[in-house]
């Protein structure tokens, strides 16, 4: 999955090691991270996000992003906030909008015809996670 924390980490003069300390991951699995190789949790995106001085969503936004299929952006946020409220989620407007960018940027790298079905399934996922970590 792409994301810009290269792009973030070299505007910041950082290694991959340097950065990989500050966040508790080892470099090889920042590196991965990095080339979208493994997919980024929530966690991720918060950790990196102070690292960084940026919001969460601003390391998965595209730089070059062209048009939202509209359809599809209309289903993931169907799913995210009907699993938000089936889970009896209370999240803040910051992490709920970069769980959304994050499920639909995931969905929209898929195959067109797997799209809706990966929205619901990647909206379930990250949402289930947020609920464990929440406690």
């Amino acid at each position: 999955m792409t994301n810009r924390i290269r792009e973030f980490r070299k505007r910041d003069n950082l290694t991959l090691e340097e950065l990989a300390a500050r966040i508790g991951m080892t470099d090889g699995n920042l590196s991965k991270l990095e080339r979208g190789q493994i997919g980024y949790t929530q966690y991720h995106l918060e950790t990196l996000a102070r690292v960084f001085g940026c919001r969460p969503v601003d390391l998965i936004a595209d730089a070059a992003a062209g048009t939202v299929d509209e359809k599809l952006l209309g289903v993931v946020l169907a799913a995210v906030f009907e699993r938000v409220r089936d889970l009896r989620l209370q999240l803040e407007p910051e992490a709920l909008a970069t769980i959304c960018a994050h499920v639909y940027q995931e969905a929209a790298e898929t195959d067109p015809a797997a799209r809706s079905r990966t929205a619901l399934e990647r909206a379930d996922t990250v949402l289930r996670y947020e609920a464990r970590r929440a406690g």
